[in-house]
C-alpha cells in the first residue's frame, strides 16, 4: 500500500512538472500564432487549435481571455495524454472534430468526444472536471436509486 502511495506521489510530481514546462512552451508559441494571425487579410479567423471564432486585428486586451482559453485547451490535451489510455488519444480540441469522433463506427471513442465537449463548456478547466476514467465510469454506471437529483 505504501508503495502505492509513494508511487502516486511521484507520478503527481512528474506530472505537474510537465505540465508547467508544457504551459510555458505553449504560451509562447500561442502569442506567435496570435500575432501572426494578425497579419492574415480576413476579418474573421479561427483561433489555432481550438477553432474558436474571433477577430485577429481586435485590440490586443480583447484577445487576452481567448489566448488563455486556447492555453488551457492545450494543457488539457497535453495532461489527457498522462491520464487517458492510448485508444483515447488524442483529445479533440475543436467542436468539429468532436462530432467526427461521434459519428464514427467505432463507438468507444464517444465517451472522449463527450468528455472534449464537457472540458469545451467548462472553459478547460482541468480544475473542475473529473478525471477522463471518472468520467467514463458515470457514463455507464445505472442512475441511482431515485433517479438523478
Amino acid at each position: 500500500m505504501a508503495y502505492n502511495a509513494a508511487a502516486m506521489d511521484d507520478y503527481n510530481r512528474l506530472l505537474k512538472i510537465s505540465m508547467q514546462e508544457f504551459k510555458r512552451k505553449i504560451e509562447r508559441e500561442v502569442d506567435e500564432l496570435f500575432e501572426a494571425a494578425r497579419a492574415l487579410p480576413d476579418e474573421i479567423y479561427e483561433a489555432p487549435f481550438t477553432g474558436d471564432r474571433y477577430r485577429p486585428r481586435a485590440p490586443a486586451e480583447k484577445l487576452v481571455s481567448l489566448k488563455q482559453r486556447v492555453v488551457r485547451a492545450r494543457c488539457a490535451q497535453h495532461w489527457f495524454e498522462w491520464e487517458a489510455p492510448k485508444w483515447a488519444q488524442p483529445l479533440p480540441l475543436r467542436l468539429e472534430d468532436c462530432w467526427a469522433l461521434n459519428n464514427q463506427p467505432n463507438r468507444r471513442l464517444r465517451p472522449v468526444s463527450s468528455y472534449a465537449q464537457m472540458l469545451r463548456s467548462m472553459g478547460w478547466h482541468l480544475e473542475h472536471a473529473p478525471r477522463f476514467e471518472v468520467f467514463c465510469s458515470r457514463l455507464r454506471a445505472p442512475p441511482p436509486e431515485g433517479g438523478y437529483p
